[in-house]
């Protein structure tokens, strides 16, 4: 049957379509939930004595060694570095949207350990929170899916052929 494949698609467009009305409004539920859960937890983590001795002063790594390292995003704002590739780059949309870039304190005693990098993630969940609303907000009316044309395979000569790579490079400085 050749035509079913497109009347499987068709019939995937309208589920898709059908369940993106009201989308906007679960997302923005769902992160109010996030974001008391990310609160919550960091309370329960932060404060709790026996969590913050075991992490203080353990895996430290200090700006020269995070830039040798070659680490990027969270590993490397834990580390002091206050570089972004959304912020300091300025791909895809992030120049649309305001957030802040969170980096270590190194205030556990002898410098960047796991309790800056545990910081550092939880502050970026709250901020991809406040990315993930402005994106929302920003979000034109309309249709949710667009037609998109088919890829073609690659060839069996050279299976990387028709495929890309996308990378987004680390600080160097």
């Amino acid at each position: 049957m050749r035509g079913a494949p497109d009347l499987q698609l068709r019939a995937h467009r309208r589920r898709v379509v059908r369940r993106a009305r009201g989308l906007g409004e679960k997302i923005l539920r769902y992160l109010d939930h996030l974001d008391s859960y990310v609160q919550e937890y960091d309370r329960l983590i932060s404060l709790n004595q026996i969590y913050v001795k075991r992490l203080a002063n353990v895996a430290v790594i200090s700006r020269d060694k995070a830039i040798a390292y070659g680490l990027c995003g969270p590993n490397l704002r834990g580390s002091g570095i206050s570089w972004d590739a959304r912020r300091d780059l300025a791909y895809g949309a992030y120049p649309e949207f305001q957030f802040d870039v969170p980096v270590g304190s190194g205030k556990d005693g002898s410098g960047w350990g796991l309790l800056d990098r545990y910081a550092v993630r939880v502050l970026e969940m709250l901020e991809s929170s406040k990315i993930v609303r402005q994106a929302l907000a920003k979000l034109p009316e309309g249709e949710i899916m667009a037609k998109v044309l088919r890829k073609p395979k690659p060839s069996r000569a050279r299976p990387w052929d028709g495929w890309s790579r996308h990378a987004v490079p680390c600080a160097t400085t």
